[in-house]
């Protein structure tokens, strides 16, 4: 999958960097962020694509590919 969950300034000192949860492009790696300021939205809670975004399920496994690369996903 790849939803990538926030690591705050704490958890950093564990490995990695402060990051704001984000889902990244299974194509060409672009991030699109999850708001956090509020609840977070809809298509995210329901397991769905982000607007404009292509969702591929194989099996147990999620893909996601931006825009860009919607059109060139297997």
């Amino acid at each position: 999958m790849s939803y990538h969950v926030g690591i705050g300034p704490r958890l950093a000192q564990f490995g990695g960097g402060p990051c704001e949860p984000h889902i990244t492009c299974d194509g060409c790696g672009v991030e699109r962020r999850i708001t956090t300021s509020h609840v977070p939205p809809a298509w995210f809670l329901d397991g769905k694509a982000a607007p404009g975004w292509t969702l591929k399920r194989e099996g147990e496994t999620r893909r996601d590919y931006c825009p860009k690369c919607k059109g060139a996903a297997p």
